[in-house]
């Protein structure tokens, strides 16, 4: 019969503990991808931001081109994307912001992106921006160009259907008062109701020639 005398070092055990406990705490602790909502390979999303969002479409330097997604293009999510978009943390970012608008807002300070196809009537453009601005005045200026009145009319019509009105070149002035100006008149009142305080009594020196009350 024999006994087994072999005994742990103090290092060894000590490693194994720690080791056994990150593996209970990795069992019993959901990662980020299963504890959080995202979109999944196949979904499909648009954006709604004008300045687009870029959206990485590969892990490696070496793979597929990041895109710009922007207002109104759509995108075909696969899992690539999906890995690629996670943080230095290992967290999702934008596949988990699709379906958090209020999280997008918090973010971004507007809702860039949605899930599913964009809306058929969806602009490029938001009512008032630089871009609606540019888009309008060239469809106007193409309107002008037809080459009967007819035609004019027809076409300018629908520049307001889909632009909407002409952008208001009206310049809104200031009219609150100058407080400088206020403040001298105030002044002038003060020492008028004070009366005269100071009268000059100079004369010029007379130097000769006719004067007044000489023989």
């Amino acid at each position: 019969m024999s006994t087994d005398t072999t005994t742990e070092a103090i290092g060894e055990r000590r490693l194994r503990e720690a080791q056994e406990a990150v593996a209970a705490l990795e069992a019993s602790t959901p990662t980020t991808a299963s504890a959080v909502a995202s979109v999944q390979p196949g979904d499909v999303i648009h954006g709604l931001d004008e300045g687009g969002l870029t959206i990485a479409r590969s892990v490696s330097i070496f793979g597929r081109a990041s895109v710009i997604l922007r207002r109104g293009d759509e995108l075909v999510v696969d899992e690539e994307m999906i890995d690629a978009s996670r943080d230095r943390h290992g967290n999702l970012t934008w596949p988990v912001l699709v379906l958090d608008e209020v999280a997008q807002v918090e973010k971004w300070g507007t809702v860039r992106l949605r899930a599913g196809r964009a809306p058929a009537d969806l602009r490029p453009w938001t009512h008032g921006s630089a871009l609606w601005r540019e888009l309008r005045e060239r469809a106007r200026r193409e309107a002008h160009a037809r080459t009967t009145a007819e035609a004019r009319a027809d076409a300018l019509a629908e520049v307001e259907r889909v632009y909407g009105a002409a952008p208001s070149t009206t310049t809104t002035l200031n009219k609150a008062p100058d407080p400088s100006i206020r403040a001298a008149e105030e002044q002038q009142q003060r020492i008028a109701s004070a009366g005269v305080r100071q009268a000059s009594t100079y004369a010029p020196s007379e130097r000769g020639g006719y004067s007044e009350g000489r023989g």
